[in-house]
């Protein structure tokens, strides 16, 4: 079975600094309601699914991701051939998939299994990823495997 990459709580709190300072340097603001928050048990584990239209996004999330859900283990797909040109990501919690690939995508179902196995985790998911070349029946059905 697929593990969950092993995340350094060091570097994950090293690199929220830097994504604050930097969202800072770049953003005039970034505003997060605090009315209608959800109430979520810190055990249960999350799918969040969200739109990937920029490289921000990332960055947003990260920020996201520490200031509403908290000390949360927090996991994501990247692009294998990404993930081996910056592999420092591994350690803040991305994992590697390779796309265009029905292997990629039965790792990322494994992967993703594991990492939603574990309680308190989040699984951060784009529909972007060219996870597999085929019809969106086959992503979705995949989505809904990881999930079930």
């Amino acid at each position: 079975m697929a593990q969950p990459p092993k995340i350094s709580r060091a570097l994950v709190g090293a690199f929220g600094r830097y994504v604050r300072w930097y969202l800072r340097r770049h953003f005039h603001a970034v505003r997060l309601s605090r009315a209608d928050r959800p109430v979520i048990d810190p055990e249960e584990r999350l799918i969040v699914y969200l739109n990937h239209p920029s490289w921000w996004d990332p960055l947003v999330g990260l920020l996201v991701a520490h200031e509403v859900l908290g000390d949360r283990d927090h996991f994501a797909p990247i692009d294998a051939d990404a993930l081996a040109r910056y592999p420092f990501f591994e350690r803040l919690g991305f994992f590697g998939v390779e796309q265009g690939m029905g292997h990629g995508m039965r790792r990322f179902l494994r992967t993703s299994r594991a990492i939603l196995e574990r309680p308190g985790s989040a699984l951060w998911i784009t529909p972007q990823m060219d996870l597999f070349e085929a019809t969106c029946h086959t992503w979705c059905t995949g989505r809904a495997t990881a999930s079930s």
